[in-house]
């Protein structure tokens, strides 16, 4: 890394971290991008680019822990899963599960089967290969799925997710496809990203919209609880976990405030990716952080017979 580059990082690790204005620096930012790239080809410039990569993979487990793509690793799951009360008995389904950390992690911890899903092909073959690895490629597989569209073949007696549905835009057809999917009286436990009301559009609010790869529609806390309402599921848990959220996150980039690991520091592809995906955090914190947006777990179990 130069030392220019290494500098121009520690000032906006800096401002995060201390509170300065990240808006300032990253209007600054953006003015110099935007000067690099004057003379990029049009073409290469629109062409779309996967949201994940080998390289990616590479960057955030060097941040969360082999296996994980955001905070919480298998210190933190424990606490998170608590509810559910799985034994060897159970049948559990991880909807975008990532690499599977948290889907090997309870299969391990509780003998239950578990199944991660995820929609990013990257994520799947990498995922399935950390599982094999572990030979738990049959208790803890993670297979390709649509978030989007899907449907159950068989009910599961609990459905997992941890901040992921807030990327869905169809919530109403994502959790009719989750409630008909899960077993008489089974649980539902998922973490999301939420607004505290509908009207949020302070800058730190716009700026974390616009900056999420791939984008987000994410639900109000009142929309959110409506939605399993309307499904006459039993709600136990609605509860703000953003505090515990927030400390993860720092507490995972505080320890590398200086620089990067030499790996990825001494490798120009992996130092441009791990400096994106530190922003990408550092805008959720900021939006964190005007209180507007908030990080909830809700627990509910399914009807009697759950509505087709």
């Amino acid at each position: 890394m130069s030392a220019q580059a290494q500098a121009d990082w520690k000032t906006r690790f800096k401002a995060w971290w201390e509170g300065y204005d990240l808006a300032e620096v990253e209007a600054d930012k953006s003015r110099r991008l935007r000067e690099r790239n004057s003379e990029r080809n049009e073409s290469q410039a629109a062409a779309p680019r996967a949201l994940w990569s080998p390289e990616r993979i590479q960057v955030v487990e060097a941040v969360w822990g082999e296996g994980f793509i955001s905070p919480g690793g298998e210190e933190y799951i424990p606490t998170l899963i608590k509810p559910f009360g799985l034994d060897e008995k159970n049948s559990v389904v991880e909807l975008n599960a990532g690499l599977g950390g948290i889907t090997r992690h309870m299969a391990e911890a509780t003998g239950a089967w578990v199944t991660g899903l995820e929609d990013e092909d990257v994520l799947v073959k990498a995922g399935m290969e950390r599982s094999i690895r572990r030979q738990l490629d049959k208790r803890a597989p993670i297979l390709q799925y649509d978030s989007e569209n899907f449907d159950f073949e068989k009910r599961y007696d609990a459905i997992f997710a941890k901040e992921a549905f807030f990327r869905i835009r169809d919530k109403d057809k994502l959790f009719h496809s989750i409630n008909a999917g899960l077993k008489s009286r089974g649980q539902l436990l998922f973490t999301d990203y939420v607004l505290a009301h509908s009207s949020s559009t302070s800058a730190p609010i716009t700026a974390w919209r616009k900056g999420e790869p791939g984008g987000v529609w994410p639900s109000t806390i009142v929309e959110a609880s409506a939605q399993l309402d309307r499904l006459a599921m039993d709600v136990r848990i609605a509860e703000d976990v953003t505090d515990a959220h927030r400390d993860l996150v720092l507490e995972a980039w505080s320890r590398m405030t200086g620089a990067p690991p030499p790996a990825i520091r001494d490798n120009p592809r992996l130092h441009e990716l791990w400096i994106a995906e530190a922003e990408l955090w550092m805008r959720r914190v900021a939006a964190l952080d005007t209180g507007d947006l908030r990080v909830y777990r809700f627990f509910a179990l399914a009807a009697g017979d759950a509505p087709q």
